[in-house]
């Protein structure tokens, strides 16, 4: 049938005439493109339209769907390097859209015998694989009475454990900052459970004394997953690992057997103590306590009650009485690991009590001896017995209702999170760089690495491609984009599967600050995807690396707007967060071949360890300036001195200058504070007037309460000169910054803005694995587009100050707060930005 041509010149449909007439030509090359009236005309009046784009790539993609919705379907018919995939993807995709393509046209040339029988691998997922697992030790002739373990050989040397939703429900109620993890108590009761199973012959449990530590924390991201514990009998002790299915160690310990009489006190006076613990600590305050250490417990974890606590000894007991839930297993287990974690729950009390509420997790324990079950009425003793810089360790016990000991625990250690970093990491507060002498063989390597690059779409990967390994394999971005949120990390799984280094050059995009609320857009959907390759990597048990590759964002050499102005900040914390993963930031100041063999160059010879952060310019190398340690350089330098020619002089003073005080703010001068009615922002709000600013606009989504409308009043009463109005706006939109502008010319007319003072706040704060796309995009709307909005309203104007408040986070990293260290370190980089244009910028580092 026949085809209609529409035209982009007119925008709707062209007549047999057009295309043999010169003027219709020449118009062509005058006039501009009417591509949004093409595309409108050719959706009208039909149903399910489907857009082809005979493109090599992506381009007119976006324009399509900003016309018509994001449901529209626009399908690409080219892509570099994958040709014939994609032109085969876009026929089946026409196909399962109701188009029925040529098929004998299609196969020509291609046609082949059929097979006899079909080689499509299936696709096998086991969906009872708790049955599996048991059936296979029942026919292995191995069982346990233990509801938790199985045996997995017959010589009792290594047993199983199913972590599920159906068999440890209870387990992913235990949580650490919003992920699920095993607690250690569970590990303790694997490894006895392990070896009192093995023992031959069977002695009591209460001959045993249990020890162990704890390696690394087991993440619960999937529905199930395997758990093996290995044992090594020795002369008078088994040890045991409880590992993971790729064997990563996630506790060790030992059991000693045959040992009587080795707990120090058989009964305990708990009326005493109750006498000695006079301070009450109610249960929602324990509860209270633990979470503000990142802590979270489902219903059947919260058992404790009201804790007594003594100051003077360090001591604190509770009653608990089991739940139903618990009571069901107790007495199939060696010490249930719900009624341990109790224990080490309790451990909370005494931090907040001594250490202010310090984040630690349990890292081992010296001596658990159980002398007789545990009972569903008792109560749980504890006391402090050392406290180190980063270590608590305590001691306790169960005892019933009678005083006697049940279970005893020596040397309990729980270990904190270093609060700050070490005097080293210093000259992180001030980038300086050092070059470094570049080998005479640049580019010519015999070793081309194996990577896994997300490629850019300003062709760096395409230049890079040939230093590098034929087996490497390249992600597009659009690819990722174009899946839905929920399928995004189940593929950077299978991406990352079999590489151990990663490039990542996703972030050199260009961002238009002209359109901040599509800029906020871009960053987010760049970080989600950074955080999934980070997870994806860790989910892994080897060794990994991601070098991150960016684009002028050093320096002198920010010359535009890019998504790597946030994966700096993301970069710092996630080495934080995730210190089995090795970082290595990379900025590029040109995309020159030299400056790429340079890059090749990089990757081979100067390892992220070693060098975390890597500047190359003009073909020279630069890496971050480490500081001298000048203690170990005194005699050196004394004895250089000592060696030179020197004479002396007598001593010159200073001659005295006058200097007259400089006015920080001028009185007939608007200054904006974003977020001004609380915290910083009204502190900056009352240096500006207590240091001469006689125009004070506050921006803020709310309206002041009374009480601050009376302290602005205040304020103005006590610097005369100063007037201070509140102007309601939420800066993250465009036409809200806009109306709030136009409003402050209005009340102060005359008044020239000269000063912005951008401190909005959003926090939303998480592990990698439980942060999502909407969290990065709350967390960088008000500081991303804020800024940007506040850069546009003042286009044009001279200012003195454009102040941003940003964090240390930016560039020391803190674990949870990925999202805000990448706002942050946004606006570091776009102040540099600013200044490399000509105008005013700062960034604060708050911290």
């Amino acid at each position: 049938g026949e085809m209609e041509v529409i035209s982009t010149l007119t925008g709707v449909a062209a007549s047999e005439n057009d295309f043999a007439q010169g003027k219709f030509w020449a118009r062509h090359t005058r006039e501009p493109v009417a591509f949004t009236q093409a595309i409108q005309t050719a959706a009208r009046g039909r149903e399910n339209v489907v857009f082809v784009e005979i493109s090599p790539h992506r381009a007119l993609q976006r324009s399509i769907k900003e016309t018509l919705g994001k449901g529209t379907k626009v399908l690409s018919s080219l892509q570099t390097d994958a040709e014939y995939q994609t032109l085969c993807t876009l026929v089946g995709n026409l196909f399962e859209l109701g188009f029925n393509p040529n098929w004998q046209h299609f196969y020509n040339g291609y046609q082949s015998v059929p097979v006899a029988i079909p080689q499509y691998q299936f696709d096998r997922q086991k969906l009872m694989a708790c049955l599996d697992i048991h059936q296979q030790a029942n026919q292995r002739g191995v069982s346990t009475t233990h509801p938790l373990i199985y045996g997995i050989n017959s010589d009792n040397m290594e047993f199983g454990c199913l972590v599920s939703q159906d068999t440890t429900p209870y387990l992913y109620e235990h949580k650490n900052n919003g992920v699920a993890l095993v607690p250690g108590a569970f590990y303790v009761e694997l490894g006895l459970a392990s070896v009192m199973s093995s023992s031959r012959p069977k002695v009591p449990l209460s001959s045993c004394q249990l020890s162990i530590s704890f390696s690394a924390p087991c993440v619960l991201t999937q529905s199930s997953q395997v758990l093996s514990i290995k044992l090594s009998p020795q002369k008078a002790v088994t040890s045991f690992e409880v590992l993971s299915s790729s064997n990563a160690v996630y506790a060790a310990g030992q059991v000693a057997k045959g040992l009587e009489g080795v707990v120090e006190e058989s009964s305990i006076s708990f009326q005493a103590i109750y006498r000695r613990c006079r301070s009450v600590i109610s249960r929602q305050e324990v509860y209270e306590a633990l979470s503000q250490v990142g802590f979270q417990y489902g219903s059947i974890f919260r058992q404790l009650s009201d804790v007594h606590y003594c100051q003077e000894l360090k001591e604190a007991i509770t009653s608990i009485k089991v739940n139903e839930e618990t009571i069901r297993d107790m007495h199939s287990c060696c010490i249930h690991p719900v009624l341990l974690d109790c224990f080490l729950q309790m451990t909370a009390v005494l931090t907040s009590r001594t250490l202010q509420s310090r984040a630690g997790f349990p890292s081992g324990i010296g001596s658990l001896v159980v002398l007789r079950p545990l009972e569903e009425e008792m109560m749980i003793y504890m006391r402090m017995s050392k406290s180190t810089g980063n270590c608590l360790e305590v001691c306790g016990c169960f005892v019933d209702k009678h005083g006697s000991v049940l279970a005893e625990l020596k040397r309990v250690t729980i270990t904190f999170m270093k609060e700050s970093s070490s005097r080293d990491n210093e000259f992180l507060f001030e980038n300086k760089w050092k070059e470094v002498s570049l080998s005479q063989t640049i580019g010519q390597l015999g070793f081309k690495p194996r990577v896994l690059v997300f490629a850019d779409k300003f062709g760096i990967a395409e230049q890079l491609k040939k230093y590098l390994h034929p087996a490497s394999r390249y992600v597009l971005y659009e690819g990722w984009e174009s899946l839905v949120e929920g399928e995004t990390q189940n593929k950077m799984r299978a991406e990352v599967e079999d590489y151990d280094e990663i490039l990542f050059l996703w972030g050199i995009q260009k961002l238009n600050e002209d359109f901040p609320g599509k800029a906020v857009d871009q960053l987010a959907k760049c970080c989600e995807a950074y955080r999934q390759v980070v997870v994806a990597l860790r989910e892994k048990t080897s060794r990994c690396s991601i070098r991150v590759i960016t684009y002028r964002t050093t320096e002198r050499y920010v010359d535009h707007l890019n998504c790597a102005f946030a994966l700096y900040g993301m970069t710092r914390t996630c080495i934080v967060e995730v210190p089995e993963i090795t970082f290595q930031l990379i900025d590029l100041s040109s995309s020159t071949s030299l400056d790429i063999s340079v890059l090749a160059d990089v990757l081979v010879k100067y390892k992220g360890g070693e060098y975390p952060e890597v500047c190359i310019s003009q073909g020279r190398l630069y890496v971050l300036f480490r500081k001298a340690p000048l203690k170990e350089l005194q005699k050196s330098v004394h004895a250089w001195i000592s060696s030179m020619d020197m004479k002396q002089f007598r001593h010159l003073s200073d001659i005295p200058l006058y200097e007259p005080q400089k006015q920080l703010f001028k009185q007939n001068a608007v200054y904006v504070v974003v977020g001004g009615l609380t915290g910083l922002g009204f502190e900056t709000v009352k240096f500006i007037a207590e240091n001469g600013g006689g125009c004070i606009a506050i921006l803020s989504r709310r309206i002041p309460s009374s009480e601050k409308q009376e302290e602005m009043r205040a304020l103005q009463q006590q610097y005369k000169g100063s007037r201070v109005v509140s102007v309601q706006c939420d800066v993250a939109l465009t036409s809200d910054v806009e109306k709030a502008f136009q409003s402050i010319a209005n009340t102060f007319v005359g008044s020239p803005i000269k000063g912005v003072f951008q401190s909005a706040v959003a926090l939303h704060d998480g592990h990698l694995e439980v942060l999502k796309l909407a969290d990065f995009h709350k967390v960088l709307s008000p500081k991303v587009a804020g800024t940007l909005n506040l850069h546009l309203a003042t286009r044009g104007q001279e200012l003195d100050y454009f102040v941003c408040y940003s964090s240390v986070t930016s560039f020391l990293g803190n674990a949870t707060q990925t999202n805000y260290a990448a706002a942050n370190s946004f606006l570091d980089v776009f102040c540099l930005y600013r200044r490399n244009c000509g105008l005013s910028g700062q960034a604060i580092n708050w911290g």
